[in-house]
């Protein structure tokens, strides 16, 4: 289980990244976009070990919730998509770069860092559930991220950024309701949810790979 859960995201992240063109590797844009996430991984994994959990949960109710929200899904995920999105605007002001950061990419390699820290701590308490959902609903929810931002693209109305943000933050909050499900014992739900989340970010990578290199 924890070498699941160490290997899982920097997996997810080269196939990822497999599909780029040739010269968007890791080069130039792409260089800096990399290594932008993995310093807000590094980041994020440093606050992690210093503050481990933000909340302590004191039962299998509402409070095991936020500590899913807080600690374990949605807030880890939501750091990175964040920074991006800082990222994306810093590169457009400065006006070096028109190409539009890859967000998945952005955001799995982001992950990683902290993964690694939170999954020795998760190893010792000895709880595979953790140490194989939380990268599932990890990577679930970034590769998510790419057909919502693809439909603003297709057309940036206001309606569409109301409905992919609103998409980004059902999917960040639905990767916690899995965790909780799990934890409160209610398998048949969670593995619903699991499914619900899982299975539109399998579509997803699916037309990736079956499509021509971006």
């Amino acid at each position: 289980m924890l070498l699941f859960c160490l290997l899982w995201l920097p997996a997810a992240a080269l196939l990822w990244n497999a599909r780029c063109a040739p010269t968007g590797g890791l080069g130039g844009a792409r260089f800096a976009e990399t290594l932008c996430a993995l310093t807000v991984g590094v980041a994020v994994g440093v606050v992690r070990f210093l503050a481990a959990d933000f909340w302590t949960a004191t039962g299998f109710g509402l409070s095991r919730f936020i500590s899913a929200c807080l600690d374990y899904i949605t807030l880890p995920v939501f750091l990175p998509i964040a920074a991006c999105f800082i990222f994306a605007r810093v590169r457009n002001a400065a006006g070096r770069c028109r190409q539009k950061p890859d967000w998945t990419s952005f955001t799995l390699i982001s992950l990683i860092p902290p993964l690694f820290i939170c999954a020795i701590r998760w190893g010792t308490e000895k709880n595979p559930a953790t140490l194989v959902l939380v990268p599932l609903l990890w990577s679930a929810i970034a590769v998510n991220l790419a057909p919502l931002l693809l439909f603003i693209e297709k057309n940036p109305t206001l309606l569409r950024r109301i409905i992919a943000i609103a998409g980004i933050f059902a999917s960040l909050f639905l990767g916690a309701a899995v965790w909780w499900a799990f934890f409160a014992s209610s398998r048949v739900l969670g593995i619903t949810l699991l499914a619900v989340e899982l299975v539109p970010a399998l579509l997803t990578a699916s037309r990736r790979f079956r499509g021509p290199a971006q």
